[in-house]
């Protein structure tokens, strides 16, 4: 069932489920099987087949159950693979989200800093100046706990040593296709290949990754098991000797502590989210203006255009996207051909009205004044009328077509 809801909201997570869930699963049988096999004097076949029945209930009828509902919730997605050849990312776009062996170090843009503490936080776009997404680091606090757990492991349970067993090596999968389809080799030109590039070239799906970096989550669920195991440790030291449980105590305080998101940015998002028809005086798609180069150019502007699509109940030409069809990226290169005069943007108009596209709207962008005012002068100059004044906040919008409404 968790795994049918992580597909609906996401696949990145169903991925994780897809490569975790199997090693915990094939790590716990075997255990299972080996145990089994000591008890009971039997030969490895033996304890195999005494398993079956387990192994069908388990884990082989719920998979097939699961796949059945995970194929019908991807018909969405196998439909536009369909429809375009180039619904993938490319090897390049791979590389630039695996993991680095500098992103050990890296502890993210929002955990809480030494500045901090005497209240000199930076916040918004400030801080995330310079800081690297491709966060490995659990946080150095929760490792040391981690160690902690595993060096005194025989103080825990065996089902539970058995658990944390099976979640480090499904961690050690994930943080192994976390670093891509492959790993240049030092002091060299050479790459060595990793699974990555096996997945890629077998299984469709992992085509469509591209933050592989975030496989390495599975290791993050390990690392804090463990941790938990290295705390409860510490709480078994000290139990019945209040002197010895505040150290403990303070371990746990300075963790949370330390683990605190601080500096993260609010955006005021202007949308209710309820429909305003009424904006547009005739129905049709919106070209948005100015629009990003690439998807990587893209930011909350092109994310603000989806909520205006759902505030207005009109389509519009721009939006943030993970993938973007090749229509948009040719029309994107092309806006970007008009801004350079290498193209001239009345012909792009035209080619919109013939396409149905009966409005254009401005994003008044802080710090693109230059694009806003040469769409703006292009619009005047193609004859479309200016709308104003505008009733949405930090947009202007024209009617391409006003000789037709």
């Amino acid at each position: 069932c968790s795994i049918v809801l992580q597909a609906t909201w996401g696949w990145y997570g169903l991925a994780y489920a897809a490569v975790g869930l199997p090693v915990f699963t094939v790590y716990w049988l075997t255990c299972d099987i080996r145990q089994k096999k000591t008890r009971d004097g039997l030969q490895w076949r033996q304890a195999l087949r005494a398993k079956i029945p387990r192994l069908l209930r388990i884990v082989i009828v719920p998979l097939i159950i699961v796949c059945i509902l995970v194929f019908q919730f991807s018909r969405p997605q196998r439909d536009l693979g369909r429809r375009y050849d180039a619904f993938t990312r490319t090897q390049g776009e791979v590389l630039q989200g695996s993991a680095d062996l500098k992103h050990f170090l890296n502890e993210g843009a929002f955990r809480l800093r030494v500045s901090d503490l005497g209240g000199d936080v930076v916040r918004g776009e400030a801080r995330t100046a310079g800081a690297d997404r491709h966060v490995l680091s659990p946080g150095w606090l929760c490792f040391a706990f981690a160690l902690l757990g595993l060096w005194k492991r025989r103080s825990l349970p065996l089902l539970q040593r058995r658990t944390g067993y099976a979640l480090l090596a499904a961690g050690a999968a994930g943080l192994i296709l976390a670093f891509g389809d492959s790993m240049g080799l030092p002091f060299t030109d050479r790459r060595l290949p990793l699974p990555m590039e096996a997945l890629r070239a077998v299984a469709p799906p992992f085509r469509a990754f591209r933050a592989v970096w975030r496989f390495s989550w599975l290791m993050t669920i390990a690392a804090a098991w463990w941790a938990a195991a290295g705390v409860d440790v510490m709480l078994a030291w000290s139990a019945g000797r209040r002197s010895r449980l505040a150290l403990p105590v303070l371990a746990i305080l300075a963790a949370t502590v330390l683990s605190w998101p601080v500096g993260l940015p609010a955006v005021d998002v202007p949308v209710d989210g309820l429909p305003r028809d009424a904006l547009f005086p005739q129905p049709g798609p919106v070209l948005t203006l100015p629009a990003p180069e690439t998807e990587f150019d893209e930011d909350r502007v092109e994310a603000m255009w989806l909520l205006r699509a759902l505030q207005t109940g009109q389509a519009v030409s721009g939006g943030a996207s993970g993938w973007v069809p090749p229509e948009v990226r040719d029309l994107r290169r092309e806006m970007k051909a008009c801004e350079a005069g290498e193209k001239n943007p009345h012909l792009l108009f035209d080619r919109m009205r013939a396409m149905g596209f009966v409005s254009a709207e401005i994003a008044l962008r802080p710090g693109d004044a230059q694009r806003v005012r040469f769409w703006r002068q292009a619009l005047l100059d193609y004859g479309a009328r200016s709308r104003s004044p505008w009733p949405a906040a930090g947009y202007s919008m024209f009617l391409l077509a006003p000789d037709n409404l």
